[in-house]
């Protein structure tokens, strides 16, 4: 019969160690609090019991170096098995990233713990420095909380891909709209598609925009209008000519000092939209290519 546990926020990489050591005593926990610099790593077994006095590591490859050098002295000095070890961190910053996937590829079990957990399991509520926070993070992996760090792979990749596609289109998101709000001042009502005749975020569109003000269309005769507006690759461009020169009449034009300065941004905020909309392409075809590496793809 199928066992159920009612521990459903263990974590399963935690247990099967403490499984697997069979004996709290012959586990070795090794929780890091992350700096930028100078982590503070403190060592003890599954009964909380500390191994030797925190220290530091340097957050560089001789950080690691060190780190496996005092595991591998206390092994041998307490008769431990290198895979009952367990390391934890506090969810690591960015400047500790590295440190950690390095730990994970070079075979120890790495645990990240949210830091609302960490919390929870400090016992000086009013005290918090670096040689605390490392015990306390042992504290977390004694009570088998947190989750495995996993090695990257094709997946982890493809996820780190579609995260930096999801910020591209936010950011993309974030220049449309301030377009939209320059653009209601410097032009009000090109970008209504059905009063201008313009698409709007369109490559057209968008040469309308940079080149083209109220002042200028109102000069400019239904002809030449029109004759730039083909330069430009709009279809059927008189009819759009006599739209657009139309709405620049009925509009209301802003001061050439706003103007000019309205233009200027615009035109900076077309080139980032520009250059989002390309790299938004470019993370689009690099997640295909990692798609196309899944196994499922060649199903």
């Amino acid at each position: 019969m199928e066992k159920h546990n009612i521990q459903k926020r263990e974590c399963q990489a935690i247990r099967k160690v403490f499984d697997a050591a069979k004996d709290p005593n012959k586990v070795m926990i090794v929780g890091i609090d992350a700096a930028k610099a100078t982590h503070k790593a403190a060592i003890c077994n599954g009964h909380g019991d500390q191994f030797c006095k925190t220290f530091n590591l340097r957050n560089d490859s001789e950080g690691v170096a060190f780190l496996h050098a005092r595991i591998d002295g206390l092994c041998h000095k307490f008769s431990l098995l290198q895979e009952h070890v367990l390391v934890g961190f506090e969810t690591p910053g960015s400047w500790a990233e590295n440190f950690a996937d390095t730990l994970v590829t070079e075979g120890l079990p790495v645990i990240n713990m949210h830091p609302a957990n960490v919390k929870k399991y400090r016992e000086n509520a009013t005290t918090d420095n670096d040689k605390l926070s490392a015990q306390t993070i042992c504290r977390c992996l004694n009570q088998k909380e947190g989750s495995q760090r996993l090695v990257d792979d094709t997946y982890s990749e493809l996820l780190m891909f579609s995260r930096h596609h999801g910020r591209l289109i936010r950011q993309r998101t974030q220049t449309t709209n301030r377009i939209t709000t320059f653009c209601d001042m410097y032009f009000p009502g090109l970008l209504d598609t059905q009063k201008s005749g313009i698409p709007c975020f369109t490559e057209p569109g968008l040469k309308v925009l940079e080149k083209l003000s109220i002042h200028l269309v109102r000069k400019m005769s239904a002809r030449q209008l029109a004759e730039r507006l083909a330069r430009y690759g709009l279809p059927k461009p008189q009819q759009k000519a006599q739209q657009l020169k139309q709405l620049s009449h009925k509009a209301l034009a802003p001061t050439p000092e706003k103007e000019r300065c309205m233009q200027f941004e615009i035109n900076n905020l077309i080139q980032q939209y520009r250059l989002l909309c390309d790299q938004i392409d470019r993370a689009f075809q690099e997640m295909a290519c990692l798609l196309r590496q899944t196994p499922l793809a060649s199903v």
